[in-house]
Formats: structure tokens, C-alpha cells, sequence
């Protein structure tokens, strides 16, 4: 049985063998594009990635998802390279990653764990903390081998170090569920005063501007252009997972607005997340507009933009305008920005870290805002 590590963090960096499938069935996500996505993700936690690699698999194999011989090749290939972590860009079960962790002696991950871990990183306020935390525990994320701390750490269960018995995992069970309630009775406070502001929010009247979009899009350094805050920013996945709420005052509509800066999207976005972060991502809702900012240098902008969409799609209860913000043009040629003027003229063409473009943006919120009749932003 592969050991359990007590913590991804250690002052030798680790290193990791990404892999990711092609399979025959139709998907929306292309393998490539996902697997260079699990590599920043990755590399987020401070994992050295030494080697990465597709492999078309007809059918998922029940105890490896891929073949064993492929499985062995890997391993022999990641001990070569020194790698201590074989990181599958799926959801992998329970058994398939205990499987793989006794055939390979390798800590094994996929992508949900990988992406919560970094969410565990990044949550500063009580309650992403919380959110975090639920969504781990609903995974059973600690009781997987190759995460964090182990349950039995976590939960104060000692003592018990051999198979897990019916006797342990029903006491896991009960142990889990009860700090689920716990959670979710802590949530469901929170969101209860999130509700009292949200109502006292709207009731003043003012016009309310969400940004969303992929992450690492830039949404937090547009957030500071417009509203000339300074909070935090770093060229990295998930940088920000706390809601940030400013008051700006727009020139051209004469009145102060509120601006949201929300928590990024992702490919894949494991869908436990998304309902633990349900009650954050709902304040959507409350919008009057919102800004889908996507990073114009990235060749992957299109599918972004259809990620965030997407998402937008199971949140919005009612229909909301958007403008589509292309960001980071001071990456792009000229002739790459007329190129996406043309895709989509509509569009406005920013560099929120140069400060390009932000005035006309400001421009086109306060027209479409303008639009929108005094009366409606008390009735949201």
C-alpha cells in the first residue's frame, strides 16, 4: 500500500507524471487543451510536472481507468524521471486510485482532488473555507490516497491503521456525514446574512455589475482598473475564490455602482464545487449587468467564453445583459486584435493591467445601464 503523505507543501519540490485520455465517445472538452489545463493546475500546487502524456483508451478499465501494462510503462517512466505522484486528468473512483496506488507505489490524484487542493490554498474568509471544506469531505477527498491529511487526523480517529473493516468505514461514515450537517448548518447561517445584505444591497437602489469569467482571465485586476481598488492579483490559477463587493462611481451614468468580482471557472469543474459554492455564485442573480472577462491571448478564448456560459446558464434565474470583455490585448498583435474585432464586434477590447480601454468600457456599462429603469434596481 502506498504511504500517505501528510501534506502536498515540503521544502522538496515534487515532481509528477500527468495523464490524460482520448476515448471514442464524443466529448466538449478536447484532451489536449484539458491536460495543458491540468498542468498550470498543477504547477499551482508547486508540483514540478516532468512528463505528460495522452493515451486512447476504448474502454475504461473498472480497476485502472486506463490498461495495466500502460499503467506499469508510466510508472517505470515517472521513478525514472524521479516523479512521486501519477496525476490522472479524470475522475478516477476510490478503488481505481487505490489500485493504482498499490500496483505503482506512486500517490496518485485526479482532477477534482487537484482542483480542490488548490481551493483549499486559496479560501481566506470562513466562509470559502467552509465551502471548501464540504466539497472536500463530500469527495472523501482526506480518505483518498495521495491527499493531505488522512481522516483518521482530520477526525481524530486513532488507533486503527489496518484494511479498513466494515466496522472502520461505518464509522468513517457516520464520522463524515456528522461533520457535513455541521458544515452545512454553518453554511446555511452565513447564508441567511448574506441574504440580509443582499436585500439591503438591492433596496438601495444601486445599479450592481458582476464580473465573471475563465480563471486567471484577469477578472480581479479589471476589478481594480475599474474601481481603482487594490486588491489582491497574481498570474495564477484561482487566485481569488472570496466575492469581492466595491462601490465605484461611474462618470457617464452619474451615480455610484457596485461592482462583484466572483470566483473564476474551469474546464471540468468538479460539480461538487459548483453546488458548494452555490449560495456565492447565486449573488449573480442580483446583477444588473455582468462583465464575462476572458483572456484575449489565450488560444483557447473561445472555449472559455462557452465554459463560462455554460455555468452561467445553471446559476441565472432570469436573463441578465452581458458585455464580453477581451482582456489582456497588450499580449496580442494588432492584427490579432482587428481579427477578434471582427469575430465579435460587440466585444470590448481591454488591457486592465495597462489600463487600455477601461474608459470605453465604462462607456458601454453606463449605456447599457442607462437603459434599465431606476425603479428595476430596487425590484432585483
Amino acid at each position: 500500500m502506498a504511504n500517505i503523505p501528510t501534506s502536498l507543501v515540503s521544502k522538496k519540490k515534487k515532481k509528477a507524471v500527468l495523464i490524460g485520455t482520448i476515448t471514442g465517445k464524443s466529448s466538449q472538452f478536447l484532451p489536449e487543451e484539458t491536460l495543458e489545463e491540468l498542468d498550470l493546475l498543477v504547477r499551482t500546487l508547486g508540483i514540478e510536472v516532468v512528463f505528460k502524456t495522452l493515451k486512447r483508451v476504448r474502454e475504461i478499465n473498472p480497476a485502472y481507468f486506463i490498461g495495466k501494462g500502460t499503467l506499469i510503462e508510466i510508472s517505470n517512466l515517472a521513478k525514472d524521471k524521479g516523479a512521486e505522484y501519477i496525476i490522472f486528468d479524470e475522475r478516477l473512483s476510490y478503488s481505481q486510485i487505490r489500485n493504482i496506488a498499490n500496483l505503482t507505489n506512486l500517490f496518485v490524484l485526479d482532477r477534482p482532488h487537484v482542483i480542490i487542493e488548490i481551493f483549499e490554498k486559496r479560501a481566506k474568509t470562513r466562509e470559502a473555507k467552509i465551502q471548501v471544506e464540504l466539497a472536500r469531505l463530500k469527495m472523501e477527498l482526506p480518505a483518498i490516497v495521495g491527499i493531505g491529511k488522512s481522516l483518521d487526523q482530520q477526525m481524530g480517529i486513532v488507533g486503527i491503521r489496518g484494511g479498513p473493516g466494515e466496522k472502520y468505514r461505518e464509522l468513517k461514515r457516520r464520522t463524515v456525514e456528522k461533520k457535513i450537517k455541521q458544515l452545512e448548518k454553518q453554511l446555511a447561517l452565513i447564508k441567511k446574512r448574506r441574504f440580509t445584505r443582499r436585500k439591503l444591497r438591492n433596496r438601495s437602489g444601486i445599479p450592481i455589475v458582476s464580473i465573471v469569467g475563465y480563471t486567471n482571465a484577469g477578472k480581479t485586476t479589471l476589478f481594480n482598473a475599474i474601481t481603482l481598488e487594490k486588491a489582491y492579483t497574481e498570474n495564477m490559477l484561482f487566485a481569488t475564490l472570496d466575492t469581492l463587493v466595491r462601490k465605484s462611481y461611474l462618470k457617464g451614468l452619474g451615480r455610484e455602482i457596485i461592482f462583484v468580482d466572483t470566483v473564476g471557472f474551469i474546464q471540468k469543474l468538479p460539480p461538487i464545487l459548483v453546488s458548494s459554492f452555490r449560495s456565492t455564485l447565486e449573488e449573480i442573480n442580483d446583477s444588473h449587468l455582468i462583465l464575462l472577462t476572458v483572456d484575449a491571448s489565450n488560444i483557447s478564448y473561445r472555449k472559455h467564453i462557452e465554459t463560462v456560459r455554460k455555468i452561467l446558464k445553471e446559476i441565472l434565474i432570469r436573463d441578465i445583459p452581458i458585455i464580453i470583455v477581451y482582456n489582456k490585448i497588450d499580449l496580442l498583435e494588432d492584427f490579432q486584435i482587428e481579427k477578434l474585432k471582427d469575430e465579435d464586434p460587440e466585444g470590448i477590447f481591454v488591457s486592465a493591467l495597462k489600463g487600455y480601454g477601461i474608459e470605453k468600457l465604462k462607456e458601454r456599462i453606463a449605456q447599457i445601464l442607462s437603459g434599465i429603469s431606476t425603479g428595476a434596481f430596487k425590484k432585483v
